[in-house]
C-alpha cells in the first residue's frame, strides 16, 4: 500500500458544526460513473473542497460549490447532491475528520456526534461514500 499523500491543508473540522455537506455526482451518457466526484463541507462558516485523484487527497478551503453543471461536449453532467440533509448531518458537531491510505486509493472519514459518520473513499480513481 502506498503512503498517504495529501495536497493542500486539511481543515480543522473537529468541534465545528456541519452547516452543509454536498457533492457532485458525475453522470456520463445517462449513467452514474462517480457518486462523489468533488465534495464540499461547510463548517465554522467556511467552505472546504475535498477531492481525490490517483490516490491523492486534495483539500482547498474557501471554495463554494456551484450549481449542477451540464457538460454536453463530454456527454456528462455533474449533479450537485445535498448529503447533509439526506443523511441528517446538518447541525451536528463534527468530532473528527481523518484520512487514510487504502490498498487501491484513499479515504476520508467525517465523524459527527450522535454516532453519525460519512466515509468518502476513492478506489481505482472512483470516489463513493457510505453514511451511517
Amino acid at each position: 500500500m502506498d503512503p498517504l499523500e495529501i495536497q493542500g491543508e486539511p481543515p480543522s473540522l473537529a468541534g465545528k458544526t456541519c452547516q452543509a455537506l454536498v457533492c457532485y455526482e458525475h453522470w456520463h451518457a445517462g449513467t452514474l460513473v462517480e457518486p462523489a466526484n468533488v465534495i464540499f463541507i461547510r463548517a465554522g462558516g467556511e467552505w472546504h473542497k475535498l477531492f481525490f485523484d490517483s490516490g491523492i487527497i486534495f483539500w482547498k478551503s474557501g471554495v463554494e460549490p456551484d450549481a449542477s453543471v451540464d457538460a454536453p461536449e463530454l456527454t456528462s453532467m455533474f449533479r450537485l447532491i445535498d448529503l447533509g440533509h439526506r443523511f441528517q448531518l446538518i447541525g451536528r458537531h463534527i468530532t473528527s475528520c481523518d484520512a487514510a491510505a487504502t490498498p487501491k486509493g484513499a479515504k476520508v472519514t467525517v465523524t459527527l456526534d450522535g454516532g453519525r459518520s460519512v466515509v468518502f473513499e476513492s478506489v481505482d480513481d472512483v470516489t463513493s461514500y457510505v453514511a451511517a
